[in-house]
């Protein structure tokens, strides 16, 4: 009888042990991309509430976090060895897609996504020019096409940013990681231009 109670106790701490343990690893994954709606603003706790398409999520800004703006630009800021998001149709065989939007990440952003979707393709520029030659981040190679009519691409590059920037009503892609005593913190954070949301283009964003 001591013998099974004694066994009995061993299994659940074993158990107990491995609860703990897979507990603990849940808690260190935290969403890694948050994108969507500033609905508010805790200026003394340096945090913003991101509402996205599942969820409002508290995010808090340190001072080591990265922000940038998404500010509008022209063609000729796009260079080689850049890497850039492009929205536009893509060709049925995937070797070339027609811009309706082109934007540079900023520098050290970890892309996420396909290399070539159906909205469009990620990668970074081996040429530049009246159009681009990209290397997706897949590996591949797709040809992007500027427009000029009867809508003209439109290209945004990044520029800095501060928490004053930060404001209800802003669209807004955060790098998130799990921060010290729970909640999730930003490492980095970029402001979309107006009328944009994820990286798309709805129509209000405007060309330089």
């Amino acid at each position: 009888m001591a013998r099974r109670i004694v066994v009995s106790v061993g299994v659940a701490c074993v158990v107990l042990a491995f609860c703990v343990v897979a507990g603990a690893e849940k808690k260190a994954k935290a969403p890694t991309q948050v994108t969507g709606k500033i609905t508010a603003v805790d200026a003394a706790a340096k945090a913003i509430t991101i509402k996205g398409r599942r969820a409002e999520v508290k995010v808090s800004v340190a001072e080591k976090t990265r922000i940038t703006k998404l500010v509008p630009a022209k063609a000729a800021d796009i260079a080689e060895k850049q890497m850039v998001h492009v929205m536009g149709k893509v060709a049925k065989d995937k070797k070339s897609v027609e811009a309706r939007l082109i934007t540079i990440l900023p520098e050290g952003e970890k892309p996420r996504g396909k290399g070539i979707s159906a909205e469009g393709a990620l990668g970074t520029v081996t040429k530049a020019g009246e159009s681009l030659t990209l290397k997706t981040v897949d590996d591949e190679e797709i040809t992007v096409t500027l427009t000029k009519e009867p809508k003209p691409t439109l290209v945004a590059k990044p520029a800095e940013g501060a928490f004053a920037d930060l404001k209800e009503g802003v669209n807004v892609r955060a790098e998130t990681a799990a921060a010290e005593g729970g909640g999730v913190r930003a490492t980095r954070v970029t402001i979309l231009l107006p009328g944009m949301s994820g990286g798309k283009a709805k129509g209000k964003a405007k060309a330089e």
